[in-house]
């Protein structure tokens, strides 16, 4: 049986490993840390994910840790309402799975503690990858028939095939945080994925981790420097300043908020190709997105259960070849999708706020509390079936490398 390494121990590098596991197929993962460790923060898991992490045997994990929100509420910072969408019973009733807002950490839990014993190597850097071998840092070579980058934004898989390249400065600086229930017991926050959009800034929150914990982060144009790092803790002042012209429940939950991490928004450009030889990546190492439709982690467990139903029919260059075929264009749609709404909820002209405002009430009344053509397209993406479609044998030769 050929050799497959999965390079990266996040969400869609596990979610692979045990996609393969489910099909008899093994693996090994590198994982760079030493140790797998509670780090993050929320998530969204819109019914195209959690469908396969039903199938991968998570659905009562995620009852018990998940948050159903009732629905999706985006209000400007002076309180009118632009956008309510229903999730809930109308997203299970409409997609058969249901819509969760998670903690990444809850996530990771649940897929490593199905993996098969042994699976994964930690302490593994990968410091060059040519063809099938991996070199890692401390001079060992890992030989591999299929070397699948799951490795994040920052990939070296990606760039040991594409180069450097593509990064895109969004010009935007995001704080999130974590703040015990216990500390915002008298704001009455719902439960919803709530979020204002205000000139030139932006805010969402949600219950995580059963309602113990919310989850919140902000976003807001910037020219200060600051670096694209996810573990960087910053200044709850900052936040706060950055807050300031939103309502008080916004307000005051930051103002409660005892630390918080701050990053650069970045995404990339939507690549040409994902694969090369017997080598393809997955997830953020392929397509990392902007935060606005939640859809990274999505993306990535829909990547690994498609992969992994490619390889169990071709364990060579042309299952890879399908996997892409089957993939890219999907990702990067909603990759651009979610650069587009990136201006949409930061908009400061008075005149363009006033016409996206009067698009949306239009909308409300058009889909009366139901779910849009989009909506419907993103959250009713069935990974499975998508493995029955013919999407052909790619043919290298037709690629541009």
């Amino acid at each position: 049986m050929a050799r497959i390494v999965i390079v990266g121990a996040g969400i869609g590098g596990l979610a692979l490993s045990l996609s393969l596991a489910k099909r008899g197929i093994d693996a090994c993962v590198l994982e760079q840390a030493p140790r797998i460790e509670a780090v993050g923060a929320g998530i969204q898991l819109s019914p195209n994910a959690t469908r396969i992490l039903t199938w991968l045997g998570l659905e009562d994990d995620m009852a018990g840790w998940g948050v159903e929100p009732a629905g999706l509420a985006i209000r400007s910072h002076e309180g009118e309402m632009l956008v309510e969408a229903p999730l809930g019973r109308e997203a299970r009733e409409t997609f058969g799975y249901p819509y969760y807002h998670a903690h990444r950490a809850d996530l990771l839990d649940g897929l490593l503690r199905r993996q098969p014993s042994g699976r994964i190597r930690l302490g593994a850097q990968v410091a060059a990858v040519d063809g099938g071998r991996l070199t890692l840092t401390d001079g060992e070579t890992v030989e591999a028939d299929i070397v699948i980058g799951a490795d994040g934004i920052h990939s070296p898989v990606r760039r040991h095939l594409f180069g450097t390249g593509n990064a895109r400065d969004s010009g935007s600086v995001a704080w999130r945080a974590l703040v015990p229930a216990e500390r915002l017991a008298d704001l009455d926050i719902p439960r919803e994925s709530g979020v204002w959009w205000g000139p030139d800034a932006c805010m969402v929150r949600y219950w995580v981790a059963a309602g113990q914990l919310m989850n919140w982060i902000a976003i807001a144009r910037t020219d200060r420097e600051t670096p694209e790092s996810w573990s960087r803790l910053g200044r709850v002042e900052d936040a706060a300043e950055a807050m300031a012209p939103f309502p008080p429940t916004v307000t005051r939950m930051v103002e409660r908020t005892e630390a918080v991490h701050e990053w650069a928004l970045f995404d990339r450009e939507g690549l040409p190709a994902w694969t090369r030889g017997r080598t393809t990546l997955l997830g953020d190492a392929a397509h990392a997105m902007m935060p606005y439709h939640a859809q990274g982690a999505a993306m990535s467990l829909e990547d690994a259960w498609v992969l992994a139903g490619c390889l169990a029919e071709d364990m060579g260059e042309d299952g890879l070849a399908r996997y892409e075929a089957l993939r890219r264009d999907r990702a990067n749609r909603v990759q651009a999708w979610s650069r587009a709404v990136e201006r949409h909820c930061l908009l400061a002209d008075p005149a363009e706020v006033a016409a996206r405002n009067a698009k949306l009430a239009k909308d409300r009344a058009d889909y009366r509390g139901g779910f849009p053509p989009g909506q419907i397209w993103l959250y009713g993406y069935d990974a499975g079936a998508a493995l029955s479609e013919k999407a052909a044998r790619f043919v290298f030769a037709e690629r541009s490398d």
